[in-house]
């Protein structure tokens, strides 16, 4: 094997996902030399984009979008000189459609704090006065409740305080499924009092933003970050095993056989990839073992392309529906006709993640154009499914307990990635901070 001299203060991050370039990024501003090493010839992880040589076009792995309350991940687009390719709302606005063409909203008002959703929940049509007012207390309720001390799931506590099934189903499902990727019964009321608290509780915290380019395009503003900074990016060369000596890692083995040493080593890899690369012994290690206890829920993305445009809004939310939420990728892109691309976003996706893209596809189209009438006339001119059967870790109660802190028992090792124990559900948001704690940890560890 080939060993290259380490050099001073190279950190080597294993992970070129938002993890790894947040720990990158931050690490490199104060002066540290990083090379990040990515097996795939693009960035991003989970949050990435590729070229689909069949289709001819550039495609999200899955479509992508998070909240203004995601201050860590806002604060990394702008660092990067990504923020220019972001739009988020000034406003929280969510369209809302039932099957029977019954059509509410949930949005922002001018009214101040907490008022700030108010309106929208009182003429929110999908559910009864009486139901209305219930959901007032309850949310009243959680704003004031310590959500770490409570190990139940979030619907008891929803039912503990008043909720009707027909409520969780028209409402609080709507609200969790798709930040969280589980629904409420399977969600921890942890997971769930976080969501409320931090976005639909605090004015302006709930506002969507997406990105207007592929998602690929932001991982690489934060790698030219590295590099403009002395460090160095290298695609293409996944880790094949950790060196460790005496509980120190004394080197990383590249899937081309060389090795390369440095001073700190941060793992932003998914808990298996980890796993895979470490001796059997430090596999079997109490820390380490933890995180195979680790359950994980399937996101599936269903890209269509049309030959006219079939809907106007930038994205709609379904009730009553296998369909989720549709977005307008068209619009998101600023990609004018006369064709238009969507994507449908189907979270917590276990009924469709092993069913075949045609069948996926069939089952769908049928169900999209009772919801979209103009569709019906509209040619579908290609399609493509893409499915992450690991997209995010599980909320469910007691998952907590198997998500690793930063630190390791190996004395050179730290870990990143939003299945790490940074507090936060399994997000963009939650990898940036988890980068960003990592990188924490390792300028404490190297001063």
């Amino acid at each position: 094997m080939e060993w290259m001299v380490e050099r001073g203060n190279r950190v080597l991050i294993l992970g070129g996902g938002l993890a790894g370039l947040a720990a990158g990024c931050e690490l490199a501003d104060h002066g540290y030399k990083i090379t990040l090493i990515e097996r795939r010839p693009s960035l991003g992880g989970r949050a990435s984009s590729f070229f689909y040589k069949k289709i001819g076009e550039e495609v999200d792995i899955g479509q992508h979008v998070f909240m203004r309350c995601c201050s860590a991940y806002v604060d990394f687009l702008k660092k990067v000189g990504a923020w220019k390719m972001i739009k988020i709302q000034p406003r929280l606005s969510v369209e809302v459609r039932s099957r029977d063409g019954k059509v509410g909203s949930i949005a922002g008002s001018a009214l101040p704090g907490l008022l700030y959703l108010l309106p929208s929940f009182l003429r929110y049509p999908f559910l009864a006065r009486g139901e209305k007012l219930g959901l007032l207390r309850t949310l009243a309720t959680a704003l004031v409740t310590n959500r770490n001390r409570t190990d139940k799931s979030f619907r008891d506590w929803l039912i503990e305080y008043h909720q009707s099934e027909q409520m969780i189903e028209q409402f609080w499902d709507f609200l969790i499924l798709p930040t969280l990727n589980e629904r409420v019964g399977d969600a921890s009321a942890e997971a769930g009092l976080l969501v409320l608290q931090e976005a639909f509780l605090k004015k302006h915290g709930a506002e969507i933003g997406y990105a207007r380019v592929g998602l690929s395009a932001i991982a690489e503003r934060a790698a030219d970050y590295i590099r403009d900074r002395g460090g160095e990016v290298l695609l293409g060369k996944g880790a094949r095993s950790l060196l460790i000596e005496n509980d120190h890692i004394k080197g990383v083995e590249l899937s081309d056989g060389r090795v390369l040493d440095g001073k700190l080593f941060i793992s932003a890899l998914p808990p298996s990839a980890l796993l895979k690369i470490m001796p059997e012994g430090w596999r079997m290690d109490p820390f380490f073992a933890r995180a195979e206890k680790l359950k994980w829920n399937p996101v599936v993305n269903l890209y269509l392309w049309f030959d006219r445009e079939v809907m106007d809004e930038d994205f709609i939310a379904f009730l009553d529906s296998p369909v989720q939420w549709v977005f307008n990728r068209s619009k998101i892109l600023n990609r004018p006709g006369p064709g238009q691309q969507l994507c449908l976003s189907l979270s917590g996706a276990w009924g469709f993640i092993d069913l075949p893209p045609e069948e996926l596809l069939q089952q769908f189209l049928l169900e999209l154009r009772q919801l979209f009438p103009r569709m019906r006339e509209a040619k579908l001119e290609k399609y493509l499914v893409t499915k992450q059967r690991w997209a995010t870790i599980s909320m469910a109660p007691g998952m907590e307990r198997y998500r690793l802190s930063p630190r390791t028992p190996l004395e050179n090792l730290l870990l990143a990635g939003d299945w790490t124990a940074t507090g936060w559900p399994s997000t963009m948001e939650g990898a940036v901070q988890s980068g960003l704690e990592c990188a924490r940890e390792a300028l404490r560890l190297m001063d």
